[in-house]
């Protein structure tokens, strides 16, 4: 199910994070105030509604994170939420095969920050993470800055690995500068 095609779901908000509910309505995340600048947005695999419209709902510039890059402060945002495969169950699920495609054209877009849902594996994943995405920044790149969640075990930590900066922001915001 894609997190699109299911955005007419009711939700309800567990613990910080959207999830789909009993059917009792929908609200707001607390936290989502109108903020000075535009925010990048990705749908995770907990994500069964366009998080860019919930932002933009309370006034929030929201721009969804693409393959093609966004430019903004003299950076360039690419990226992708799909996640490998796990159950069949979670938004965004796919095989590696796809995962490598959708690495390749993120990669190619020419930004300089990757967003992504899931980390790349063995980069801040605790196990788990984007084989394909991980052979693929061995290679040549021009990402100074790679953003992701998902992993909750490293929430909120980083680590620089060659040229490239890696966040995990997992289970909360954080104040990244670039």
């Amino acid at each position: 199910v894609s997190p699109r095609a299911s955005a007419a779901r009711p939700m309800r908000r567990t613990r910080g994070r959207w999830t789909l509910s009993d059917g009792s309505g929908r609200e707001h995340h607390p936290r989502l105030r109108p903020a000075r600048e535009p925010s990048p947005a990705l749908d995770g695999n907990h994500d069964f509604a366009c998080l860019a419209d919930e932002m933009r709902s309370v006034g929030i510039e929201a721009h969804d994170v693409t393959m093609r890059a966004w430019q903004f402060g003299g950076h360039g945002f690419a990226g992708f939420g799909h996640i490998p495969y796990i159950a069949g169950t979670w938004a965004g699920e796919v095989d590696d095969a796809t995962l490598d495609r959708l690495s390749v054209r993120a990669l190619a877009s020419g930004a300089d920050v990757l967003v992504t849902h899931c980390p790349p594996a063995g980069i801040l994943a605790a196990g788990f993470g984007n084989v394909p995405l991980a052979a693929r920044l061995k290679g040549e790149h021009g990402v100074k800055t790679h953003l992701f969640g998902h992993v909750h075990e490293h929430a909120g930590e980083d680590v620089t690995v060659g040229s490239t900066r890696f966040y995990n922001g997992a289970l909360g915001a954080r104040l990244v500068i670039l």
